[in-house]
């Protein structure tokens, strides 16, 4: 019966289980998570981004690009005709002086740059003389969100304004040289995040917000118009479009690696340091590898001396042939035993004696009378033989083997 009970009991919850398993949908939760990744659609992500583009310039081609500049400007011919436009877009752009040089000449050629992105070190910031506020922008997060951005003339007709619902990165460009640079959108607090740079026949493009190019602003209500104008700056001679993932993966690497532990390391004399505690540490394992502690002899067992003079005894009246003599003992013997442990008088040997002996022993109570009977027996007898004593033994021992 209470097999079946527990049977039922699993099956009832097998299928409480699988109910929930079956029934239960995860609730829809917007993804918060920031990749500008070309490949994803989640919210702040760029695949529509990546997808669109191509469709605002008709005879341009569409290349991925995770080279750096010297492999795909001084190697490959086609990259220094003009009419190619590089579209960079990353929470970071770290440069060094050797690429920007290669992007400027890049650029001179007749080919545009478009660099999307909140931040950039400062080799960047001295090359192109622009800085950046960084009060908003912490890293990746925390974000403002629900703002407004727009697009001002003179470059554009008139100012056009766009809703930001989600994110945005309240960066701008908070210095820059006015002779070199037109500063073409700005933000919610009317600052520069959208300037140009024209260099020879070709152009800098920088915009300071990636989350205007993300999947959920574009996904707005009017907010591809936005994407458009921005694109539009570029001239629609455009026959290639050069999608970046080599700076943007450049800046990802590099910020993993900025570890407090790796900061530190800039510093010889922690490197130093560092090298010497070790150093250190291991010689002192190699000194005290062994335990220095005086050899301690093991404590031998205590012997029950009782036990030992009570077999010592037994075994003299046995050898003697004294065997009437030795069964007196051990019933005696018998007596204290329960005398001390079971708190019962034994000065009766009766019914009433077997009775208490074998409740509180647990001790069956025919044999517990066969027991009792044997001490009368001993106390009467004289004489016994060797058989008797074996038996007699046999019969004490299987007591004390029963209840112990």
């Amino acid at each position: 019966m209470k097999k079946t009970i527990l049977y039922l009991l699993i099956a009832l919850l097998t299928l409480l289980l699988v109910g929930v398993f079956v029934l239960y949908k995860p609730e829809n939760r917007f993804d918060k998570k920031v990749t500008f990744s070309r490949k994803e659609t989640r919210p702040y992500a760029t695949n529509i981004c990546f997808t669109t583009l191509p469709l605002m310039f008709k005879n341009a081609k569409v290349e991925v690009n995770t080279k750096e500049p010297y492999y795909w400007i001084d190697k490959d011919s086609s990259y220094k005709q003009g009419g190619q436009m590089m579209f960079l877009l990353s929470k970071q752009f770290n440069p060094n002086k050797i690429e920007l040089d290669w992007l400027y000449s890049f650029v001179s050629n007749g080919n545009y740059v478009f660099i999307i992105c909140p931040r950039m070190n400062e080799t960047a910031n001295e090359y192109f003389k622009i800085d950046f506020d960084y009060h908003y922008y912490r890293g990746d997060e925390p974000y403002n969100d629900s703002v407004k951005t727009k697009l001002i003339p003179p470059y554009y007709k008139c100012d056009s304004s766009y809703y930001n619902a989600g994110f945005t990165s309240s960066n701008y460009f908070s210095k820059y040289d006015s002779s070199n640079f037109i500063a073409l959108g700005l933000n919610h607090k009317n600052n520069p995040n959208f300037i140009k740079a024209s260099v020879n026949k070709g152009a800098f493009y920088f915009h300071s917000d990636p989350f205007l190019f993300a999947n959920y602003f574009l996904l707005q209500k009017h907010n591809d118009e936005y994407f458009q104008k921005v694109i539009s700056a570029v001239p629609s001679n455009v026959n290639k479009i050069i999608w970046d993932d080599y700076f943007v993966y450049k800046s990802a690497e590099e910020t993993k690696q900025r570890s407090p532990l790796r900061l530190l390391l800039q510093y010889p004399s922690f490197v130093w340091a560092t090298f010497l505690a070790i150093i250190l540490f291991l010689l002192y394992l190699a000194i005290h590898i062994k335990r220095k502690q005086r050899f301690v002899e093991p404590v031998k067992e205590l012997r029950n001396d009782s036990l030992y003079f009570a077999e010592t005894i037994g075994r003299l009246y046995f050898e003697k042939g004294d065997h009437a003599n030795l069964a007196k003992k051990m019933s005696a013997y018998f007596l204290e035993h329960i005398r001390n442990k079971y708190l019962i008088n034994t000065s009766q040997l009766n019914n009433e004696l077997v009775s208490r002996i074998s409740a509180k022993s647990d001790y069956p109570e025919e044999a517990t009378r066969q027991l009792i009977q044997t001490i009368v027996d001993i106390q009467v007898q004289d004489a016994i033989d060797q058989k008797q004593l074996n038996l007699y033994y046999t019969q004490f021992q299987n007591f004390y083997k029963y209840t112990l």
